[in-house]
């Protein structure tokens, strides 16, 4: 049964993933698009606990591994975390569930040649918009909370991440060197 609300967030300890726009640029940059499927799943989750409706069955996800699915259930899981933002009272100026299908479509620039491939990175700012809003509409919801800081795991992930993404441009611009 989906409990119904009446439009506001109650104050609770669930919250979506608590990163600045740029922690979530730089995480999802690092972890080369593979960071947008947590932030999905983990922010949706929270959002639907924010709502008091049960989560999303497991097979659900079995979309992420297949890119036509992908795009219609990151579309879909972005639409819920939208209506947790509009209950804040917060509306983002880009619909959350076409940032998402686009999102999930960029991530497949990987597979264009250059100059086109330089679009990989393209997913990591429109998570980063998605994030802001999020957040604005956490501390609008919730103006005492406090952010926690980046674990362990998330800086290194950070560092060698970065480093394999600068290391992987270097190798696509001098490749494309030698080919002229």
């Amino acid at each position: 049964m989906v409990a119904e609300t009446d439009g506001t967030m109650p104050p609770t300890q669930t919250h979506t993933v608590d990163r600045t726009a740029v922690e979530v640029f730089l995480l999802n940059l690092a972890t080369f698009n593979v960071y947008s499927a947590f932030y999905l799943i983990y922010s949706v989750r929270a959002s639907e606990q924010r709502l008091g409706q049960r989560p999303w069955p497991t097979f659900v996800w079995i979309g992420l591994f297949f890119p036509i699915l992908n795009v219609i259930v990151t579309a879909c899981g972005y639409a819920k975390l939208e209506k947790q933002v509009r209950s804040a009272g917060v509306v983002p100026r880009i619909p959350f569930p076409l940032e998402g299908a686009l999102l999930s479509t960029l991530a497949l620039a990987s597979l264009l040649p250059l100059p086109y491939w330089f679009l990989v990175f393209s997913p990591s700012l429109v998570l980063a918009h998605i994030q802001s809003v999020v957040r604005r509409a956490d501390r609008r919801a919730n103006p005492g909370d406090s952010r926690p800081k980046l674990s362990t795991i998330e800086v290194i992930i950070l560092f060698v991440g970065l480093s394999l993404v600068a290391a992987a441009v270097l190798v696509r611009v001098i490749g494309a060197g030698n080919r002229s």
